[in-house]
C-alpha cells in the first residue's frame, strides 16, 4: 500500500496530465433480444452501504471540476423466484462500519471521505431476510469498497469471482485497492468464461442460472479480472457496471476515469476504455436496457430507496 510521502510523490507525477484516448472502434456487429415473454420475475433492490467524496476531475478523464459530491458504494440484492436470494457485490462490512481505520485504513478513508451506513447483513432483515438466506454473492472486482464485506457473509454463501480477479486481489494494492484481509479464508467459484459464447457487444458471458435472468460478462480493464452484471426481467434489463463505469459520463461520452485514479487504480485504462464504447453501444442501441454506473451520484436519488423494489 502506498504510503502518505508514495501516494504525494504520485499525485504530483500525474496531476494534470489526462490521458491520451486512442480513436473510437468501429461499431461492431452483435444482437440483443431477450426473450421477455418467458423471463422469470427477479427482483431488484439496491442498498447504500456507505458514501465517499469524488469529483468530476477524478471520475472523468479531461475534467477540470474538482467540486466534491457525495457518491454511493452500493449492493444490489436480486431474488429469484426459485433461485433464491443473491447479491452483487458486498461493499464494506461490520469490520469497516465498527472502524474504518481498521478497514480500508485510515489514509484510504480520509482520501475516500469515507462515512459508512449500514452493512448489508444488518439490512437484510428489512425484507424478512437474514444472511443465512444468501444463496449467491457474485464480486464484479476485489477491490476494498466492493468485496470488503465478504467476510460478513456465511460459509453457506457460494462467493462467485473471476479467476484472474481472485489471484489479483491475494496480495494487498495501492492505496488498499486490494485488501484480502476479509475474503483471504474463502473458497470462490469461478465464473466459467472459458470457451464461453459472446453476449451483446461482450466477447464472453456466463448465463448465471441458464435461464436468461442474470447474465455475467467479462470486462477486464479497470481490474483483470473485472465482470459487469445484467438482469433481464420482463419489463426491461439492467447492467451493473461494477467500476467499468465509475460514473455515467464514463460510458456516454465515453471517457475513462480521470488521469490520477487511472493511473494509480486501473489494470489497464485502456482495456477499460474498450468495455466503455461496449457499454455506449449497448445504451445507445437498446432502449430497453438501464445501465447503473459503479459510482454514480445521481444513484443517490433516482434508484429507490431501500428497500423499495425496481420497477
Amino acid at each position: 500500500m502506498l504510503d502518505r510521502r508514495g501516494f504525494l510523490t504520485a499525485l504530483v507525477a500525474t496531476s494534470g496530465c489526462a490521458l491520451r484516448l486512442p480513436p473510437a472502434p468501429s461499431p461492431s456487429r452483435w444482437t440483443w433480444s431477450p426473450e421477455r415473454a418467458s423471463l422469470p420475475e427477479v427482483s431488484v433492490r439496491a442498498l447504500t452501504v456507505a458514501t465517499v467524496q469524488m469529483s468530476p476531475h477524478q471520475s472523468i478523464n479531461g475534467e477540470k471540476d474538482r467540486t466534491k459530491r457525495l457518491a454511493p458504494i452500493a449492493v444490489y440484492v436480486l431474488e429469484h423466484p426459485t433461485e433464491g436470494l443473491l447479491v452483487v457485490d458486498t461493499g464494506y462490512g461490520r469490520r469497516t462500519a465498527a472502524d474504518p481505520a481498521d478497514y480500508p485504513g485510515r489514509l484510504a478513508t480520509r482520501l475516500l471521505g469515507l462515512k459508512m451506513k449500514s452493512p448489508l447483513v444488518d439490512r437484510l432483515g428489512d425484507i424478512g431476510r437474514s444472511a443465512g438466506d444468501l444463496r449467491h454473492a457474485l464480486i464484479t472486482h476485489l477491490h476494498h469498497d466492493h468485496g470488503g464485506g465478504i467476510e460478513d457473509l456465511p460459509p453457506t454463501t457460494q462467493l462467485w469471482v473471476h479467476e484472474r480477479e481472485w489471484f489479483a486481489g491475494a496480495q494487498r494494492g495501492a492505496l488498499g485497492t486490494y485488501d484480502p484481509l476479509p475474503y483471504a479464508g474463502r473458497s470462490p467459484t469461478y465464473f466459467p468464461f472459458v470457451g464461453s459464447a459472446p453476449y451483446g457487444p461482450f466477447p464472453h458471458h456466463v448465463d448465471f442460472f441458464g435461464d436468461g435472468t442474470v447474465i455475467v460478462l467479462d470486462a477486464p480493464g479497470h481490474t483483470a479480472g473485472e465482470v459487469c452484471v445484467l438482469v433481464n426481467r420482463p419489463t426491461r434489463s439492467y447492467l451493473f457496471t461494477g467500476d467499468a463505469a465509475w460514473v455515467d459520463r464514463n460510458w456516454q461520452d465515453p471517457a475513462p476515469i480521470g488521469p490520477l485514479p487511472a493511473r494509480l487504480l486501473v489494470w489497464d485504462w485502456r482495456r477499460s476504455y474498450d468495455q466503455l464504447w461496449r457499454i455506449h453501444e449497448w445504451a445507445e442501441r437498446c432502449p430497453d436496457l438501464t445501465v447503473i454506473s459503479g459510482h454514480e451520484p445521481a444513484n443517490l436519488d433516482r434508484l429507490p430507496a431501500w428497500p423499495g423494489t425496481f420497477a
